[in-house]
């Protein structure tokens, strides 16, 4: 078992019989990087002979050389090609991320190398160095990036979109239960990436009824103090390239990776939060999008009834459509 998630297993208090337990029950599979094609002795013979034939036959000019190397390239590459569908349908086979697995294959045979940029440009100076990429791109992604917003958009909200209700109600936290956390864990998606503990979906999946009190006790802690963990809000941050130019820092968008557990506490209270506002009706019904039973399409339905709406009246309906790109 790795040492970081052997780590962070310790942090849930588990008892040695428990911890002994995980340790035989999980087995962590870690998706294999595509290993460089071999081929055979006997096609490597082949290769060697065509290549002897190939210089014979440009040496003497025989006819029949020539005739003898072309079969032997004919039926070499037939064998290259049967080969290469062996190798690759076994690293596909073997894998257990197949579509990730496929598409390392895919850029590996048509050579295509990770986006990105070794150098960026920042505040006007190239920054090349791995510890000041990484404080640059913090600073960006922290500082930068919200004051664009701010400066954009200012505080501007739509009227006619936002809520006026006032709820002279409190809201408060319920403590969860083992039952709570199990339904949270049997939804998470295997394939999702991993935090920085490194510890998979799939592990908590298959462990799901041992951890679950132990959780269930950790978050209810959490909830009676009023504070989120300061573990659970560790996140790895990874850059992600968008149209541009690679050596603009500003052609770079966040994407943070939480914890699997930080996600399970995350909708633990977004259950009760939505709960809440539901109930008060304090989200407006122009928002569509991270409710249930709401999505584009019902999105869609609502701008097209509220335009035949106008239409009826009387009145006229412009309409502006368009897509933010980054320069």
């Amino acid at each position: 078992m790795p040492k970081t998630i052997h780590h962070n297993l310790q942090l849930l208090a588990l008892d040695k019989n428990t911890y002994k337990r995980l340790q035989k029950a999980v087995i962590i599979i870690k998706t294999p990087r595509p290993r460089k094609l071999k081929f055979s002795t006997e096609l490597n013979k082949k290769l060697n002979r065509v290549k002897t034939l190939n210089f014979l036959r440009k040496t003497t000019q025989e006819s029949w050389l020539e005739q003898l190397y072309t079969t032997e390239r004919r039926n070499t590459r037939i064998q290259i090609r049967n080969e290469k569908v062996i190798h690759y349908t076994n690293q596909i086979e073997r894998s257990s991320n197949k579509p990730k697995t496929l598409w390392l294959l895919v850029n590996s045979v048509l050579n295509r190398s990770a986006k990105g940029s070794k150098s960026v440009t920042y505040e006007g100076r190239s920054i090349t160095r791995n510890d000041e990429l990484c404080h640059a791109f913090a600073e960006f992604f922290e500082r930068v990036i919200p004051r664009k917003l701010e400066e954009h958009f200012g505080q501007r909200a739509s009227q006619a979109c936002s809520t006026s209700a006032n709820v002279p109600e409190s809201m408060y936290l319920k403590p969860v239960t083992s039952s709570d956390i199990c339904c949270i864990i049997d939804v998470l998606q295997t394939k999702k990436a991993t935090g920085y503990d490194e510890v998979p979906a799939k592990f908590i999946k298959q462990c799901k009824n041992t951890l679950a009190h132990h959780l269930a006790e950790s978050f209810n802690d959490s909830l009676q103090r009023g504070a989120f963990p300061d573990a659970l809000k560790l996140a790895v941050i990874i850059p992600v390239p968008k149209k541009g130019n690679l050596t603009n820092i500003e052609n770079f968008r966040p994407i943070a990776l939480l914890t699997i557990f930080s996600k399970i506490f995350e909708k633990l209270l977004a259950q009760q939060l939505l709960d809440f506002l539901n109930k008060h009706h304090l989200i407006t019904e122009c928002q569509h999008g991270f409710r249930k039973n709401r999505s584009t399409e019902t999105a869609a339905t609502a701008m097209i009834q509220n335009i035949m709406d106008h239409l009826n009246n009387g009145k006229t309906v412009y309409g502006i459509f368009f897509d933010i790109l980054g320069r």
